[in-house]
């Protein structure tokens, strides 16, 4: 009988809900809150409102996907370009910040234009005589609490980067071990042991697999693993309760099964272990986000603030507060866009580039093994260097280098060449 409750953690092949069932996302409230006491009228009350009236943004969560960018040489020289300043106002429309944030915007500027309209029609006696003025509020105010919400807006953003650079130096990490770990297997593991060298770069990729599957909503694992897993080792994979954890302890136990020496076994365990670190710290970055708290008191003391605007701004703006509020609306909802958008750094990460990448490593790796392996057979088999001393080899090989190397003319400190 197994040991986890029925139909915990069956993977997504059936349907996405048990994907995130098996992550620990469900719509009722969690063991944790149950502990905390969350359990009363009023808290499952205020649960399924929230869960009712707070819904998805389709297009914006669509949009996420075209995020998922890698640089290569031409991209940081476009990225460098005098001329990207041209380009980015001509596709200001095509943003998708932009398009996110039209509503927001689109209702500040009609409060505004509400403000402004109902100044002048007061102004000229067209509305009802018991109508009073609406107050005008004097600039200083704003000026004083621009430097606190300037303070939140970057704190914001800085928290919300600093994940995302984690999460992203957190996988790079995942990435990097497996390969380093696939090194050391073909260097350390006897040549005759096919199977063994092929298990673990098979399960490597796996596990990098596993692992982006696990900390981000995406297409069936089956369909990306079907090329380097048999049937049945796909459909344990699939069906495990963690499979990240199941990858790491097939590797475990290959490992140990490996009949390689003590030291070698200690040194891929402790690899095997920092991929289960990283892994964990993704998993945190994930499933804590920043303190709901100051997320939310930094977006109403923004609404707030740009709701009020229009009233300090109308004895001296007139009419033209409607879109100096628009276009200052634009640049602060934008900032706290960013931070929200980047929070979550694992849907807008290129993940499934790091994993490819990784995949190319570890099969150029096993390619390569066998020609580099040769080669270095040769050259220790080489009779005119049988006996000779380390140092005068090395001194032999720095000598053949440097014959070897193009003479490059060096210029001296007054211009001139040498």
């Amino acid at each position: 009988m197994a040991f986890w409750p029925k139909g915990f953690g069956r993977g997504r092949s059936g349907s996405s809900a048990a994907g995130l069932h098996s992550r620990g996302y469900s719509p009722q409230l969690s063991a944790s809150e149950i502990s905390r006491g969350l359990t009363s009228n009023a808290d499952l009350h205020l649960r399924q409102h929230y869960d009712e009236h707070i819904a998805w943004d389709a297009d914006k969560e669509e949009s996420r996907v075209w995020r998922r960018t890698m640089y290569t040489f031409p991209d940081w020289k476009k990225h460098r370009s005098s001329y990207r300043y041209v380009h980015h106002m001509h596709t200001i429309l095509e943003s998708r910040i932009v398009r996110g944030l039209l509503r927001p915007v689109l209702v500040l500027t009609l409060a505004a234009a509400a403000v402004a309209a109902y100044q002048t029609l007061h102004a000229k006696q067209l509305l009802l005589s018991f109508l009073p003025a609406l107050p005008i509020l004097p600039i200083e105010p704003f000026q004083l609490t621009s430097f606190a919400l300037s303070l939140l807006l970057v704190f914001r953003t800085n928290s919300s980067y600093g994940r995302w650079n984690e999460g992203r130096r957190r996988f790079g990490r995942i990435t990097t071990t497996c390969r380093d770990i696939c090194r050391q297997v073909l260097a350390l593991v006897p040549r005759a042991d096919v199977a063994c060298r092929a298990l673990f770069a098979r399960w490597l990729v796996a596990f990098c697999r596993a692992s982006k599957w696990y900390i981000r909503e995406d297409e069936p694992l089956e369909e990306e693993l079907a090329a380097w897993l048999e049937p049945s080792e796909l459909s344990q994979l699939v069906t495990s309760p963690h499979p990240p954890n199941f990858c790491i302890l097939v590797l475990s136990h290959a490992v140990s099964n490996s009949g390689l020496d003590q030291f070698a076994v200690v040194r891929l365990q402790e690899a095997l272990t920092e991929l289960s670190i990283n892994l964990s710290a993704c998993d945190r970055i994930l499933n804590t986000p920043i303190p709901l708290s100051y997320t939310r008191h930094t977006a109403r003391f923004l609404i707030l603030w740009l709701l009020l605007l229009p009233l300090a701004l109308w004895g001296s703006c007139g009419w033209l507060v409607v879109p100096t509020v628009a276009v200052i609306s634009f640049v602060l909802l934008g900032i706290e866009e960013i931070g929200v958008q980047i929070e979550e750094p694992f849907s807008i990460l290129a993940l499934e580039n790091l994993c490819k990448k990784a995949e190319r490593h570890i099969s150029g790796m096993m390619l390569m093994d066998e020609t580099t392996y040769n080669l270095v057979q040769r050259q220790q088999q080489q009779q005119p260097h049988a006996h000779m001393s380390w140092q005068h080899a090395m001194n032999m090989s720095v000598f053949a280098a440097a014959v070897k190397a193009p003479v490059v003319n060096e210029v001296s400190s007054d211009g001139m060449v040498d």
